[in-house]
């Protein structure tokens, strides 16, 4: 196989800026029969490496950063019926999680090389592509603060961004909601909804994961809790969906 291998030279504290780590990489594929060629680039030039290695003629291009990076690279590899690879190396990493990937990125690549090659759902919102979730209500005010939970650990960003909820939720004005399904209409009032591909599992924790990724349906989360003490309980406790409908 030959493969493509682009990293956010940003993600995973910087670990692929160093030429020994890059080499280690490398060595997984190629100790294994197969080519690899790596780029680690800088932010401002990942897309128009993503876009110029989606042309490629490469069996696989595997995308090293975090879940907009990872994104990115689905948005521009969409419809080439080139195959994606995920090296987790984000805060969260939800969509490495989604598929199950080891988090320790030279493990995830040793899983790549074994792995079968499956579709997936994306989710497309005014033109652009999502692979997780698209959210309505606080997170874009809370998505700013994720730049200060890079390089800490696990336990620390769990205590951030719970401070964060906390701080930024009640803040936010709560919307007046109307999802039209299915000759449908639903109202609600809230301060948080998620759209995703597929259908989250019911779960304790603060990263959700998806039970399929491939179901062909969207699923809209809609959370009705407005007070500070209903936000953070619902940081912990996964909310039910109001609606599933096929994806048109």
């Amino acid at each position: 196989m030959d493969y493509q291998i682009v990293i956010n030279s940003k993600s995973g504290e910087g670990i692929f800026q160093n030429a020994g780590q890059q080499d280690r990489l490398r060595q997984v594929f190629t100790g294994s029969g197969h080519r690899a060629d790596l780029s680690v680039v800088e932010p401002d030039k990942l897309e128009a490496t993503l876009k110029e290695k989606a042309g490629s003629a490469g069996d696989v291009l595997i995308v090293g950063g975090g879940d907009g990076t990872i994104t990115t690279a689905a948005r521009l590899l969409h419809g080439t019926g080139k195959t994606l690879g995920v090296l987790p190396l984000g805060t969260f990493n939800l969509e490495a999680r989604d598929l199950k990937l080891p988090l320790d990125p030279f493990e995830a690549a040793k899983k790549l090389i074994e792995a079968e090659t499956i579709p997936i759902d994306l989710l497309k919102v005014n033109g652009n592509y999502c692979m997780c979730a698209t959210v309505i209500g606080f997170y874009p005010a809370l998505a700013k603060a994720r730049v200060n939970f890079h390089g800490r650990s696990w336990w620390v960003k769990s205590l951030r961004i719970i401070r964060e909820i906390a701080t930024v939720a009640v803040a936010s004005p709560a919307l007046d909601l109307t999802i039209n399904a299915e000759g449908r209409s639903y109202h609600r009032r809230t301060r948080l909804t998620a759209f995703s591909p597929g259908g989250y599992q019911e779960s304790v924790g603060l990263i959700p994961v998806r039970k399929d990724l491939s179901s062909g349906k969207l699923t809209a989360y809609v959370s009705e809790h407005l007070s500070r003490g209903q936000m953070l309980q619902a940081a912990f406790v996964s909310s039910r969906a109001t609606c599933s409908t096929r994806k048109r």
